[in-house]
């Protein structure tokens, strides 16, 4: 876009021109990542939630808690944000599994 060129159909996302052009204007970001089958979690500029394959949960308030030392999925006040974020983790079910590792084996 800075060049002047259109990006081709198969590249995915969106243009970081208007972050650049404006380093502090608002930017909703996330950020998915998962271990293996164990747990999946979702990161935004204030919260992180954390879904276990147990299906236990966590919520971090990340400009209060940087740290991750409480624990606020039980917290009422926190209510509207852990529905949404619940809604955008998809089920471990659906994630593509991670390929498989040599690990442990010998050298060929």
């Amino acid at each position: 876009e800075l060049c002047g060129i259109e990006a081709p159909a198969y590249v995915a996302g969106r243009s970081l021109v208007p972050l650049l052009r404006q380093p502090d204007a608002e930017w909703d970001s996330t950020a998915i990542t998962a271990y293996g089958d164990r747990f999946i979690s979702i990161r935004n500029e204030r919260f992180r939630y954390i879904r276990y394959a147990s299906e236990q949960e966590e919520l971090y308030d990340a400009t209060a808690d940087p740290n991750e030392w409480r624990n606020q999925i039980a917290n009422p006040e926190f209510a509207a944000a852990i529905r949404k974020l619940r809604a955008a983790v998809p089920p471990l079910s659906e994630m593509v599994k991670p390929m498989p590792t040599k690990r442990g084996a010998k050298d060929e």
